[in-house]
């Protein structure tokens, strides 16, 4: 017996997909694959989320809401775009939002099947078209981290950073520090995305691999502890190892 959708519902596509989205608003990307119907309950009674499917969908719709014309103009394996006398850009499209959304869809797309560098060539894309996606900066720093190019993610954090400081690009910036052995800053920025979202499990979990590096045990059990307070299982697990550890 093949898996079965969550809530029987079907997964919703073109417009309905984007009003189920706009009447959502500002969840966790997993409610939101779940609510559009996308997820799936598996034989074994656990749930699973086809994020591709979702991305490719959400893809399709936004692609539907440009005119004919204008979707007939963009090569998404060959993105140029020209420049006027002022060397300014001119969009293939009047609304350089849009053409943004939709490369940094076609991004996810390429990053949640692996294919890193491809993702980074459109997120690059999508930022030339709208300097201020934040969205695509963090993305395109998550790549690059993926590519072991932690130094050239930095600098994409900083400028999301910029735009609009918020709790998880300061996660994302901190674990970039840590793989460069970079633990006080990293420190600084858990401290900072804490101070913007202090139920973040996320910033406790990341935080406390930074003091457990520094060698504050103590410390690091600690922010376990309210990660698995707020729910996170595999903190307790974390919790419960090196308490044992620490005891033995």
């Amino acid at each position: 017996m093949g898996p079965k959708r969550n809530h029987n519902k079907e997964p919703l596509v073109g417009q309905e997909l984007l009003n189920k989205i706009d009447e959502l608003g500002d969840i966790k990307k997993i409610e939101l694959v779940r609510e559009c119907g996308y997820s799936f309950t598996k034989d074994d009674g656990t749930e699973s989320f086809n994020f591709f499917a979702f991305s490719q969908a959400l893809l399709e719709a936004k692609a539907e809401t440009i005119r004919p014309e204008k979707i007939s103009s963009i090569n998404l394996e060959n993105r140029s775009y020209k420049k006027n006398k002022s060397g300014r850009q001119n969009a293939l499209f009047p609304d350089h939002k849009k053409a943004a959304e939709i490369l940094f869809m076609s991004g996810e797309i390429k990053h949640e099947n692996q294919e890193y560098k491809e993702a980074i060539e459109d997120y690059t894309k999508a930022i030339e078209y709208d300097p201020e996606y934040l969205d695509a900066y963090e993305e395109r720093g998550n790549a690059k981290e993926s590519l072991g190019k932690y130094q050239e993610a930095i600098l994409d954090y900083n400028r999301a950073i910029q735009i609009n400081a918020n709790d998880n690009t300061y996660n994302y910036r901190a674990i970039s520090r840590i793989l460069l052995n970079e633990i006080k800053p990293a420190l600084r920025d858990l401290n900072k995305a804490l101070k913007i979202n202090a139920k973040n499990v996320d910033s406790y979990v990341i935080r406390g691999y930074a003091k457990y590096l520094s060698n504050d045990l103590k410390g690091a059990c600690k922010d376990w502890e309210k990660a698995a307070e707020l729910g996170d299982q595999d903190a307790a697990e974390l919790l419960k190892k090196h308490l044992n550890d620490r005891f033995k």
